[in-house]
């Protein structure tokens, strides 16, 4: 009898967010069926992996999509599935990982599930999980089910290896048995992960669904996790505090207990988490059409990455999403001027940069000129940044690079003219020894 049955018994549940969900819940299939083939065909041909005989029984729609987008999709998937198995099931399995959350993240369910059984490690398991934790949403109940079953037996393979990774895959299946209203399950998988830092994950789905009366003890709860000065458990209590900013923001007194009990955790925060911290409650705010608040947020996110020196290509990244950010707060003028000087400074910096590095900050650039509206500045960035990324001749960094401008192009809607999807697909055909 495997873990989950047991506790059935016994006890007689981001690259999903809930704006995944909500995306998931207003879709319909309107995609081609042939791409979910495409996927897993290409990566089954090019890589000699034998995945799973038994693939999971479910019909799973996919959200309309405009063309280009899957074909950037299965093409990064087919760079991510070139990587030989050995040595590099790592990096494989990681960039294949990357493209399926892009899916997820698109409402691509049926394309996604084709891909899941190439992966050739842990974290097939997680991407089983997080599947299922879409299909919570949506109320498939029976997919759910179905899903879980696959996400265990990946979880309790021999070769997942670390027990963190065995861990991370069951926090996942707790926060889908939890968002199906199933806490007494969910809590008692929870209880069987040791790792602290991947328990704290499921609190991120009970704010969600928090009652308001529960909100004090909660806190309590996450006061002392605070507490405990663990950077990874202090990261997952931010998060759920996050969700619960999310939850009662039209709730101004219990959001200004939340609001407070945040900043007194971000004093235990190192530099870079403060500044996410406060990019994702500005985007929150955002969402609630508090743009006021989101630029005084984005602002601190700013004072906090000044008060650091940062390597030339972070800080390049890091000033293009702020950017990205006040733009969408309404700060126009203020947004143009810091994409036009991280540019600069990437162009001074550029032989500083080591050239695995450079296409990163390119892609990140070329993200907030298409939020700025600056499509044709948006791709030539793009063209710039594949560029950089060939510029090693090892096929690991091109395979890399190639992936990430591939998912970045489809997941922020950039449709790549003639000139640069024949650069992209060429550089896919030529990836090869060395690796």
């Amino acid at each position: 009898m495997n873990q989950r049955s047991t506790i059935l018994m016994v006890t007689a549940f981001l690259v999903a967010s809930a704006g995944a969900l909500v995306f998931l819940l207003g879709g319909g299939n309107g995609s081609e069926v042939g791409a979910d083939i495409r996927c897993a065909g290409d990566a089954a041909a090019s890589s000699g992996v034998r995945s799973d005989d038994v693939r999971p029984d479910v019909d799973l729609p996919d959200n309309p999509l405009e063309a280009y987008r899957g074909e950037l999709l299965d093409l990064a998937f087919r760079a991510a599935s070139k990587f030989p198995l050995h040595p590099h099931v790592k990096n494989r399995s990681r960039n294949q990982a990357e493209v399926v959350d892009a899916c997820l993240r698109l409402g691509q369910l049926r394309r996604a599930l084709a891909c899941i059984p190439e992966i050739a490690d842990w974290r097939r398991g997680y991407a089983y999980a997080d599947l299922a934790f879409l299909c919570a949403g949506a109320k498939r109940t029976d997919d759910v089910e179905t899903l879980l079953d696959f996400a265990e037996a990946s979880a309790n393979q021999g070769d997942v290896g670390q027990e963190w990774r065995k861990g991370r895959i069951l926090a996942r299946m707790a926060q889908v048995l939890f968002l199906l209203g199933r806490a007494a399950e969910a809590d008692a998988l929870q209880n069987t992960v040791a790792d602290p830092s991947e328990t704290g994950r499921v609190d991120l789905v009970k704010a969600m669904e928090l009652d308001p009366a529960e909100l004090a003890r909660r806190i309590e709860a996450l006061d002392a996790v605070v507490a405990t000065g663990d950077h990874d458990q202090i990261g997952n209590a931010l998060d759920a505090y996050a969700r619960l900013f999310d939850r009662f923001y039209d709730d101004v007194e219990r959001r200004a207990l939340i609001e407070d009990r945040i900043e007194a955790a971000f004093k235990k925060q190192n530099r870079i988490s403060g500044f996410e911290s406060r990019l994702e409650l500005a985007g929150i705010c955002l969402q609630h059409d508090d743009g006021l608040k989101a630029r005084k947020l984005a602002i601190a996110a700013w004072e906090v990455k000044n008060q650091a020196r940062w390597a030339p290509e972070d800080d390049v990244a890091l000033s293009a999403r702020l950017a990205t950010l006040l733009f969408q707060a309404g700060d126009e003028e203020t947004a143009r001027r810091e994409v036009e000087a991280a540019l600069a400074l990437f162009d001074r910096n550029r032989e500083k940069i080591i050239d695995i590095y450079r296409a990163g900050p390119l892609r990140a650039l070329a993200e907030a000129n298409h939020a700025i509206g600056d499509r044709a500045a948006s791709v030539e960035l793009y063209w710039r940044a594949i560029e950089e990324g060939i510029h090693n001749p090892n096929s690991r960094p091109r395979a890399d690079d190639l992936v990430d401008t591939c998912v970045s192009m489809a997941v922020h809607g950039v449709e790549p003219d003639a000139r640069l999807m024949e650069r992209l697909v060429r550089i896919c055909d030529e990836l090869g020894e060395p690796w």
